[in-house]
C-alpha cells in the first residue's frame, strides 16, 4: 500500500473514485457481455436467480431496477431458454423463477469472462485486500437494497 494511501480520505475523494470506478467497470461489463449477447442487468438477474433470488418482485429490489424492466429481461431470458418461470407451490398467486440447464451453463461462460476481464483490476490487489475489498462492497451493496427511512 503506498503512503498516500494511509491518508483518511474525505467525502469528496471517495465518492470521486466510486463514481470513476462504476464507469470503469460499466466499460468493462459493456466490453465483456455485448459481443456475447448480454447486457449487465441480465447477467447480474442471472446470478441473482441462481443464489436464490426467485421472485421477480424481489429481484427488482437488489439492483435497484423497477418491477416492469426486470419483467421485460426475465422474459427476455426465458424467451432464449434460459430461465423458467414456475408456479410458487406456498402461493399460486405468485411464479419462481429458476435457471434452466442452458442458463446454468450461459452464466458459467458469463462468469469465466467477467473474471478474466476483472483480473485487470484485482489482480493489482493482494488476498488480504482483495478480501477487505469484498467486505467493502458486500457492506454497501446491503446498505443500497435496505429501505430508505
Amino acid at each position: 500500500m503506498s503512503k498516500s494511501a494511509a491518508v483518511p480520505a474525505n467525502d469528496h475523494d471517495v465518492t470521486s473514485s466510486l463514481l470513476q470506478l462504476m464507469w470503469a467497470l460499466r466499460q468493462d461489463a459493456a466490453r465483456t457481455f455485448d459481443p456475447l449477447g448480454f447486457r449487465t442487468m441480465q447477467t447480474l438477474l442471472l446470478g441473482l436467480v441462481e443464489r436464490g433470488y426467485t421472485q421477480p418482485k424481489e429481484l427488482a429490489k437488489r439492483p435497484g431496477t423497477v418491477p416492469p424492466a426486470v419483467s421485460a429481461l426475465v422474459t427476455d431470458l426465458e424467451q432464449r431458454g434460459l430461465l423458467v418461470r414456475e408456479g410458487d407451490p406456498s402461493d399460486g398467486r405468485r411464479v419462481r423463477l429458476q435457471l434452466t440447464d442452458d442458463g446454468q451453463k450461459t452464466l458459467s461462460e458469463l462468469r469465466a469472462s467477467w473474471r478474466q476481464t476483472s483480473q485487470k483490476r484485482l489482480g493489482t490487489l493482494n488476498e488480504d485486500e482483495r478480501a477487505v475489498f469484498t467486505q467493502f462492497c458486500q457492506r454497501l451493496l446491503e446498505a443500497s437494497v435496505k429501505p430508505t427511512p
